[in-house]
């Protein structure tokens, strides 16, 4: 399987994993931030409107435009934009946002995320056992067209397990 991972600036993401690291340093972001930025990498061509992030991102539900700035600002935060004007996503008036960095699109194989378990052998191991593992099978049973609630619960493991 291909992993997509874009670099800019000091930033990498690695869409498989849901990481992102600024100087090689991982950064805490939400998972609807983190789906934000990706998708506006990948919209980086044109300017995407707030409604654009509404059908996509939110996914029709009703958010306020300080929702979105609030995301819009997580993700500056996470990828280290901090300037006046900002370097990665540049706000445009009454229309919406638009990455505006220089990107290298890459493609690895699945040792990609190596990094991002390098630290969580022992919670493999925990999920790995059969108290876990049966667990989760039925949380993602009831929860299986949330992937906000599918990562809640995997952090929630991480947690657990420390």
């Amino acid at each position: 399987m291909k992993i997509e991972i874009f670099r800019f600036g000091r930033c990498e993401v690695r869409v498989h994993c849901r990481q992102v690291a600024l100087d090689g340093h991982d950064q805490s972001i939400e998972p609807l931030p983190f789906d934000l930025l990706v998708f506006l990498i990948r919209n980086r061509d044109h300017v995407v409107s707030k409604d654009q992030l509404i059908d996509q991102i939110w996914i029709n539900r009703y958010v306020t435009d300080g929702v979105i700035a609030t995301a819009i600002q997580k993700v500056r935060r996470a990828i280290g934009d901090h300037g006046t004007p900002p370097s990665f996503i540049v706000t445009s008036y009454r229309r919406g946002y638009r990455f505006v960095a220089e990107v290298e699109e890459i493609a690895e194989h699945d040792g990609a995320c190596h990094d991002l378990m390098a630290g969580h052998t022992d919670l493999m191991a925990t999920v790995h056992s059969q108290k876990w593992v049966n667990r989760l099978d039925g949380t993602l049973e009831k929860s299986l067209g949330n992937r906000h609630e599918i990562t809640g619960l995997l952090h929630a493991l991480m947690l657990a397990d420390h």
